[in-house]
């Protein structure tokens, strides 16, 4: 009777006896490497849905660009066009008032912007003549930024500057360059060079 107390009060002592310091710190440490893991794999997947969204901008970007060059060379153009026919007319919101304009296409044949025809308002297609309607050079950030209202759909949007909103940032970088960079992501961008109509993806580490 005696030993069958004893074994009792021992089995009561060992079930409420609870966890030990030593054992808390395990399982803390245990749960701190799953979370650091788990989280691992969320910022790799959130990184990846990212680059392949900036990528599918890269390539519809240079998609356009090469259509508004084969629209060109179908003209037989040997010079720069305003005002190309097979693109659809667009609007710069930060010029509205000037209403909606065709893509201005330099001499060798890729896109420079919309309001190249400063001085008058060209005709669809007119070959270059800078003295009457201006110079199709793309030589300022307002060019850059109608390259993409003229070649891109209106679901994503630029802005000249950092007050303004839009999906990406345009900077221009001189030698007919323009750099778009992703606004939720600076890390991810790609540079349009309107001299040869390459577009580049870039990723900054």
């Amino acid at each position: 009777m005696i030993a069958d107390m004893n074994i009792r009060r021992f089995s009561s002592n060992r079930v409420s006896r609870g966890f030990t310091l030593v054992e808390l710190v395990i399982v803390l440490i245990i749960l701190g490497i799953l979370a650091v893991t788990a989280l691992s794999k969320f910022i790799n997947l959130n990184d990846e849905a990212t680059e392949s969204t900036i990528r599918y901008t890269v390539k519809a970007f240079q998609t356009a660009v090469n259509l508004a060059n084969q629209g060109w060379r179908t003209k037989n153009a040997n010079s720069g066009l305003y005002n190309l026919s097979s693109l659809p007319y667009s609007e710069d919101p930060n010029y509205a008032s000037r209403g909606t304009s065709g893509i201005d296409i330099n001499s060798n044949g890729w896109p420079t912007g919309l309001w190249e025809d400063i001085l008058a308002s060209a005709p669809i297609d007119t070959p270059e003549d800078s003295g009457t309607y201006g110079a199709i050079n793309l030589d300022t950030v307002d060019d850059c930024a109608q390259v993409w209202i003229g070649l891109m759909d209106s679901t994503q949007t630029v802005a000249r500057g950092s007050a303004q909103s839009g999906d990406y940032q345009v900077n221009y970088l001189g030698d007919q360059e323009c750099l778009y960079v992703y606004k939720n992501d600076p890390r991810y961008r790609f540079i349009y060079d309107a001299d040869n109509g390459e577009v580049e993806y870039i990723f900054v580490p």
